[in-house]
């Protein structure tokens, strides 16, 4: 990924997972302030480890010098560090254990009437629970399919099944997982703990009355401050399959009225069901998906020579080495 979106493999990457992955397969904003974003990332990789490998020299075989650049081969390289894999397997679990919980319980459905002044106790729950993993790190490391009831901060299942099995996996050949655990869970205590100083008893918003509350009422997030390209990040996110297209359509029914006037002329059975085909029509033609399997097929096709034009090489090298080490002996 790359914060430019004129740089990077942006494409090429949502295209060489299309198939295995499939719907839109793009990778997170890490680039960019998006919430829980290197998480989810790193669930992505750890899910298709092997994958994002032979990904990495599908793309050295394609570049016309087949040389990744300097920042290719340090993720390269990272995909093949036990340090690194370490790091990224203890950032997935965590996620999947505390901020995920707490983005349900802050983010999910009929929370836009919540006052964020009124999370004093959640927050407590949450340094709670992160100290009862710092005390029993097996509760985080277990192997155990029912794990997620005490290692999660709601006791609901793993948000992702495959990632947390692959790195259930990949735990018995990592190093050192528990010391940097345990670094980690401080570090984030004491984040959580600096963070929330005021919602402690005694601090000014636990001082605060409710009907204090009620006069400085703050919503959970800042949805109610993002623009056009705010919600076009936001329903790229939760709506992986979606297309431009098809959040153009949405935002201009919003915008112009359009239920209004179908609620108004559109009346009849048939109306819906016309509408309902036309909107279908560009999906089903498949054109989208037709241009993406053609740009997969060019670009293997393109490794494929090249790949075919090293073998040559290698072996045009071999056989003009041995004859002029045979020409010598004679």
């Amino acid at each position: 990924n790359h914060k430019d979106d004129k740089k990077g493999l942006h494409d090429v990457y949502e295209n060489y997972f299309h198939e295995d992955i499939g719907s839109s397969v793009r990778f997170l904003d890490t680039s960019n302030t998006c919430y829980q974003c290197h998480g989810l990332g790193g669930a992505r990789i750890i899910s298709h480890l092997d994958k994002h490998r032979r990904f990495m020299q599908f793309v050295k075989d394609h570049k016309t010098k087949r040389i990744l650049n300097h920042l290719e081969q340090n993720v390269l390289k990272g995909l093949f560090c036990l340090k690194t894999l370490a790091q990224m397997v203890l950032l997935v679990l965590f996620c999947m254990a505390l901020m995920h919980p707490y983005t349900r319980q802050v983010r999910g459905e009929g929370t836009e009437i919540l006052n964020i002044l009124d999370l004093g106790p959640f927050h407590a729950s949450v340094k709670a629970h992160i100290r009862k993993v710092i005390k029993n790190p097996n509760l985080l490391l277990s192997s155990s399919p029912d794990s997620y009831k005490l290692a999660t901060l709601d006791g609901l299942p793993w948000s992702d099944s495959k990632a947390w099995s692959e790195c259930v996996k990949l735990l018995l050949t990592l190093p050192d997982i528990k010391p940097l655990l345990l670094a980690g869970l401080t570090c984030t205590l004491s984040g959580w703990e600096h963070f929330t100083a005021e919602f402690e008893e005694g601090g000014l918003i636990n001082q605060a009355t409710s009907s204090e509350h009620e006069m400085a009422f703050m919503p959970l997030t800042n949805y109610a401050n993002e623009g056009l390209l705010g919600m076009w990040c936001r329903f790229s996110r939760e709506s992986l399959s979606s297309t431009v297209s098809h959040f153009t359509d949405r935002t201009m029914l919003h915008w112009n009225n359009t239920q209004q006037f179908m609620n108004t002329h559109l009346n009849i059975p048939q109306d819906e069901m016309f509408l309902r085909q036309e909107a279908r029509r560009p999906d089903e033609s498949g054109i989208e998906k037709k241009c993406q399997e053609e740009l997969n097929a060019h670009k293997q096709m393109v490794v494929d020579g090249k790949r075919k034009c090293k073998e040559w090489f290698t072996y045009f090298s071999y056989s003009l080495a041995t004859s002029h080490m045979y020409s010598q002996i004679i």
